[in-house]
C-alpha cells in the first residue's frame, strides 16, 4: 500500500472526496454508487477500494473531517482548556453548523444518514469534552456530550428560535454535572 504522505495518494484521496461531495449535491447519498464516485473522480474501482471499504466508510470520513473543521472553527479565540459555558455554547453552535452544512450539501439524502451524523457528533463531543475535564471523568463527558446533543435534537425538533440564546440557556445545567 502507498504511504498516506505520498502526494499521489493524497491527491487521489482528495479526488474521491471531491467526487463524493459533488455527487451528494447532485445525486444524493442513497442513489450514489461507487461506480458513480470512481467515474466522477476519474479513477478505477480498485483505487477507490484501496482507500475506502465502501461509500459508507467514505461518508464517515467526510463527516469526521467536517465535524473536526467546524468544531475547531467554533472554538477559535477561546483561551481556556477547561469546559466552560463559552465552550459548551460553541459546541452547541458547532452541532448546528454541521447539520446545516450537511443538509445544504445533500437535501435529498440528508435523512438517510442523519443517524451517522448523530453517532459521529456524539463520539466527537465525548472525546473533546473528556479532554477538558479532570482525569477519570469519562462518565461525565458522556453525560454532558450526549446531553448537549439531546438538547440540540430538542431545539431542532421544536425550531426553538435563536440557537445562540438556546445554547446559553442549556449550558449552565449541563455544567452542573461536573
Amino acid at each position: 500500500m502507498v504511504k498516506a504522505t505520498d502526494p499521489r495518494t493524497i491527491r487521489t484521496r482528495q479526488l474521491i472526496i471531491d467526487a463524493f461531495n459533488e455527487l451528494l449535491v447532485t445525486k444524493g447519498f442513497e442513489q450514489m454508487t461507487v461506480k458513480d464516485i470512481t467515474e466522477r473522480a476519474t479513477i478505477n474501482r480498485a483505487t477507490f477500494y484501496a482507500h475506502f471499504v465502501d461509500k459508507y466508510a467514505l461518508l464517515e470520513e467526510v463527516l469526521i473531517e467536517l465535524i473536526e473543521r467546524i468544531m475547531k472553527e467554533s472554538l477559535e479565540g477561546i483561551e481556556t482548556e477547561e469546559l466552560s459555558e463559552q465552550v459548551v455554547v460553541q459546541y452547541f453552535l458547532g452541532i448546528v453548523r454541521v447539520h446545516d452544512q450537511m443538509y445544504a450539501n445533500c437535501r435529498r439524502g440528508y435523512n438517510s444518514f442523519t443517524h451517522t451524523i448523530d453517532e459521529k457528533l456524539k463520539q466527537y463531543l465525548v472525546q473533546a469534552i473528556e479532554k477538558r475535564l479532570p482525569t477519570e471523568h469519562r462518565a461525565n463527558a458522556v453525560i454532558i456530550g450526549w446531553g448537549l446533543y439531546g438538547m440540540y435534537s430538542d431545539w431542532d425538533h421544536h425550531k426553538g428560535g435563536d440557537a445562540a440564546i438556546y445554547a446559553k440557556q442549556v449550558a449552565q445545567p449541563l455544567l452542573l454535572l461536573i
